[in-house]
Protein backbone atom coordinates (compact mmCIF):
# COMPACT_ATOMS: atom_id res chain seq x y z
CA UNK A 1 0.00 0.00 0.00
CA UNK A 2 1.46 3.35 -0.97
CA UNK A 3 1.91 6.20 1.48
CA UNK A 4 -0.79 8.16 -0.34
CA UNK A 5 -3.41 5.45 0.34
CA UNK A 6 -5.01 5.48 3.74
CA UNK A 7 -5.88 2.30 5.59
CA UNK A 8 -9.17 2.04 7.42
CA UNK A 9 -8.69 2.81 11.10
CA UNK A 10 -10.55 0.69 13.60
CA UNK A 11 -12.62 2.69 16.03
CA UNK A 12 -11.70 1.95 19.64
CA UNK A 13 -14.94 1.73 21.62
CA UNK A 14 -15.50 3.99 24.59
CA UNK A 15 -16.26 1.36 27.20
CA UNK A 16 -18.29 2.48 30.19
CA UNK A 17 -17.56 0.78 33.53
CA UNK A 18 -21.02 -0.81 33.68
CA UNK A 19 -20.37 -2.38 30.23
CA UNK A 20 -17.22 -4.23 31.33
CA UNK A 21 -18.73 -7.68 30.81
CA UNK A 22 -19.51 -6.90 27.15
CA UNK A 23 -15.75 -6.76 26.53
CA UNK A 24 -14.56 -9.84 28.41
CA UNK A 25 -11.75 -11.49 26.50
CA UNK A 26 -9.41 -9.29 24.49
CA UNK A 27 -8.07 -6.04 25.87
CA UNK A 28 -8.22 -3.02 23.61
CA UNK A 29 -4.45 -2.75 24.06
CA UNK A 30 -4.21 -6.11 22.24
CA UNK A 31 -6.85 -5.30 19.64
CA UNK A 32 -5.11 -2.02 18.83
CA UNK A 33 -2.44 -4.12 17.10
CA UNK A 34 -5.06 -5.36 14.59
CA UNK A 35 -5.33 -2.79 11.84
CA UNK A 36 -8.18 -4.23 9.77
CA UNK A 37 -11.58 -3.31 11.29
CA UNK A 38 -13.16 -6.50 9.90
CA UNK A 39 -10.49 -8.66 11.54
CA UNK A 40 -11.08 -6.80 14.79
CA UNK A 41 -14.80 -7.59 14.57
CA UNK A 42 -13.99 -11.28 14.02
CA UNK A 43 -11.70 -11.34 17.06
CA UNK A 44 -14.29 -9.53 19.19
CA UNK A 45 -17.02 -12.03 18.14
CA UNK A 46 -14.68 -14.97 18.82
CA UNK A 47 -13.88 -13.51 22.25
CA UNK A 48 -17.56 -13.29 23.15
CA UNK A 49 -18.12 -16.87 21.98
CA UNK A 50 -15.14 -18.09 23.99
CA UNK A 51 -16.31 -16.21 27.10
CA UNK A 52 -19.83 -17.64 26.76
CA UNK A 53 -18.40 -21.14 26.48
CA UNK A 54 -16.25 -20.69 29.57
CA UNK A 55 -19.20 -19.38 31.58
CA UNK A 56 -21.46 -22.21 30.38
CA UNK A 57 -18.93 -24.89 31.32
CA UNK A 58 -18.06 -23.48 34.72
CA UNK A 59 -19.78 -25.39 37.50
CA UNK A 60 -17.95 -23.91 40.43
CA UNK A 61 -14.94 -21.72 41.12
CA UNK A 62 -13.62 -24.26 43.61
CA UNK A 63 -13.53 -21.53 46.23
CA UNK A 64 -15.32 -22.14 49.50
CA UNK A 65 -16.24 -18.59 50.45
CA UNK A 66 -17.45 -15.32 49.03
CA UNK A 67 -14.41 -13.55 50.42
CA UNK A 68 -12.06 -15.90 48.53
CA UNK A 69 -14.08 -15.39 45.36
CA UNK A 70 -13.81 -11.64 45.76
CA UNK A 71 -10.08 -11.87 46.47
CA UNK A 72 -9.62 -13.93 43.29
CA UNK A 73 -11.54 -11.31 41.30
CA UNK A 74 -9.37 -8.56 42.77
CA UNK A 75 -6.21 -10.51 41.88
CA UNK A 76 -7.47 -10.71 38.30
CA UNK A 77 -8.07 -6.94 38.32
CA UNK A 78 -4.56 -6.47 39.74
CA UNK A 79 -3.07 -8.43 36.84
CA UNK A 80 -5.05 -6.34 34.33
CA UNK A 81 -3.97 -3.11 36.03
CA UNK A 82 -0.32 -4.15 35.81
CA UNK A 83 -0.80 -4.84 32.09
CA UNK A 84 -2.37 -1.40 31.59
CA UNK A 85 0.38 0.19 33.66
CA UNK A 86 3.01 -1.37 31.40
CA UNK A 87 1.10 -0.44 28.25
CA UNK A 88 0.86 3.19 29.37
CA UNK A 89 4.59 3.21 30.08
CA UNK A 90 5.14 1.89 26.54
CA UNK A 91 2.78 4.56 25.15
CA UNK A 92 4.75 7.18 27.05
CA UNK A 93 7.96 6.34 25.21
CA UNK A 94 8.90 9.76 23.83
CA UNK A 95 11.26 8.31 21.24
CA UNK A 96 8.60 6.26 19.44
CA UNK A 97 7.88 7.57 15.95
CA UNK A 98 8.57 11.25 16.51
CA UNK A 99 9.71 13.15 13.44
CA UNK A 100 12.33 15.70 14.38
CA UNK A 101 11.31 17.99 11.47
CA UNK A 102 7.76 18.61 12.71
CA UNK A 103 8.02 20.67 15.90
CA UNK A 104 4.24 20.98 16.43
CA UNK A 105 3.79 17.22 16.15
CA UNK A 106 6.75 16.64 18.48
CA UNK A 107 5.18 18.93 21.10
CA UNK A 108 1.80 17.16 20.87
CA UNK A 109 3.54 13.79 21.08
CA UNK A 110 5.55 14.91 24.10
CA UNK A 111 2.35 16.09 25.85
CA UNK A 112 0.66 12.73 25.17
CA UNK A 113 3.76 10.85 26.34
CA UNK A 114 3.81 12.82 29.60
CA UNK A 115 0.09 12.08 30.08
CA UNK A 116 0.66 8.36 29.48
CA UNK A 117 3.53 8.29 31.98
CA UNK A 118 1.52 10.21 34.59
CA UNK A 119 -1.43 7.83 34.16
CA UNK A 120 0.91 4.83 34.34
CA UNK A 121 2.04 5.99 37.78
CA UNK A 122 -1.57 6.46 38.92
CA UNK A 123 -2.59 3.02 37.67
CA UNK A 124 0.51 1.64 39.38
CA UNK A 125 -0.60 3.20 42.67
CA UNK A 126 -4.02 1.54 42.34
CA UNK A 127 -2.34 -1.77 41.57
CA UNK A 128 -0.04 -1.36 44.57
CA UNK A 129 -3.09 -0.85 46.80
CA UNK A 130 -4.73 -4.01 45.46
CA UNK A 131 -1.46 -5.92 45.76
CA UNK A 132 -1.20 -5.04 49.45
CA UNK A 133 -4.77 -6.25 50.05
CA UNK A 134 -4.87 -9.47 47.99
CA UNK A 135 -1.47 -10.05 46.38
CA UNK A 136 -0.53 -12.78 48.85
CA UNK A 137 -4.07 -13.93 49.65
CA UNK A 138 -4.24 -17.36 51.30
CA UNK A 139 -7.25 -19.15 49.85
CA UNK A 140 -9.32 -21.51 51.98
CA UNK A 141 -9.51 -24.53 49.65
Amino acid sequence: MSHSQKRPVRHVPKIQPHEWSAHPIFRETFLSEVEDPKEHDVLRAFGKLLYSGVLASRCSTGLNSWIDSTARDLQAALADLRQVQGFLTFAGDREKGVREDDEAEAKRHDALARLANRLSRKVGALADELDKAVGDWKFDL
